[in-house]
Order: C-alpha cells, then sequence, then structure tokens
C-alpha cells in the first residue's frame, strides 16, 4: 500500500525480520523523503495470511518453531513522553482474534544475554547535553520487529487477527491477518 508520506512493501520476506529487533528491512514501513516527511506516528506492516504446519519440521521455520513477524516504524518528537528517541522497546502490540474478540499483547522481548533496558532513561545513555529545543522537538524515527507468537502467545491455530501498535497517544494502522493450519 502507498501513500504520499509512506509505502507499506506487499511482496516481501517477513522471514527475514528478526524478532525484537530495531532494525528495517524490506518488510519494514517505509517512508518516503524522510527529510522532509511530515509525517508523524506508527505505521506497521504483516503479511495478509500466513499458513503453518502442524507438525514442523526443523529447518522449515526459522529455529525450527513457527513466527508470525510485524515489522513497524514510529517516528515522533525526540523528546516525546521523556523517551529521548528511543520508542520502539516502548511500543505496545495488539492483536485481537475477530472471532472470540480475545485480545493479546506484548512488546519487544531481549534475549537473556543483552541487558534490559532501564526503566528511566537517564541522560548518560542518551545524552541531550547540547541538544537544542529544535533538535528536542525534532521528530526521530525507530524500526522493530515484533513476532505475535513469541511477543505475545497467540496460538498456532486458525484465526483471523486485528494488529495494532501504540505508544502513548499514537495508534498505528490496523492490519487483518489471517492464521491458518493445514
Amino acid at each position: 500500500m502507498t501513500n504520499k508520506l509512506y509505502r507499506l512493501p506487499e511482496s516481501c520476506d517477513f522471514s527475514m525480520a528478526q524478532n525484537s529487533s530495531t532494525s528495517s528491512h524490506d518488510c519494514s514501513p517505509q517512508l518516503l523523503d524522510s527529510t522532509i516527511n511530515p509525517f508523524v506516528g506508527i505505521l506497521i506492516n504483516a503479511p495478509e495470511e500466513i499458513i503453518w504446519t502442524k507438525d514442523p519440521v526443523t529447518g522449515e521455520y526459522i529455529s525450527g518453531k513457527p513466527r508470525l513477524m510485524v515489522s513497524g516504524v514510529v517516528k515522533l518528537k525526540y523528546s516525546y513522553m521523556g523517551f529521548n528517541g528511543n520508542f520502539s522497546i516502548k511500543t505496545l502490540l495488539v492483536a485481537v482474534n475477530k472471532k472470540t474478540a480475545k485480545s493479546y499483547d506484548g512488546k519487544m522481548i531481549f534475549p537473556d544475554f543483552l541487558p534490559q533496558p532501564k526503566k528511566k532513561f537517564k541522560a548518560d545513555i542518551f545524552p541531550i547535553t547540547g541538544l537544542s529545543e529544535i533538535s528536542l522537538n525534532s521528530p526521530v524515527a525507530n524500526y522493530f520487529n515484533i513476532d505475535l507468537i513469541e511477543n505475545l502467545g497467540i496460538p498456532i491455530d486458525d484465526a483471523t487477527y486485528i494488529v495494532y501498535a501504540i505508544l502513548g497517544e499514537f495508534k498505528s494502522n490496523a492490519l487483518t491477518i489471517k492464521t491458518k493450519v493445514k
């Protein structure tokens, strides 16, 4: 889907996304002409449909297990909510099963070998010394990749989900994702 401010790639390989990473890839929402782009908010992209097998064979899935990746970008003022431009770890992803209305939510999960981010960001982590008021109010973009199975705990089952992301007062576009087991 293309808009004047962004593009959501349609024919791409979501399996290339690494869970809980802040890297952009071919499936990440693309902000067009980002130097002067007035877009502020959250965008997500995901496959419209995913088919899982009942008995996954090691090698069929990355890490031998099924995944359902959602890739996104958050572009907000650097100083928004005191996060100092570090929005991807605070963005909450929500998936609602259309049939049952059961909702699942979660954020990026960091591997055990990486330190968990501090709850409050201190100036020594993201120095703001010397930043002007213009810099603090300038939008910055963060990318994120989240696995709905690992991070949100959605079941491997036939279902249709409405998926969106939220951070503070901002809500992303909503996507419909169908999952099937065969």
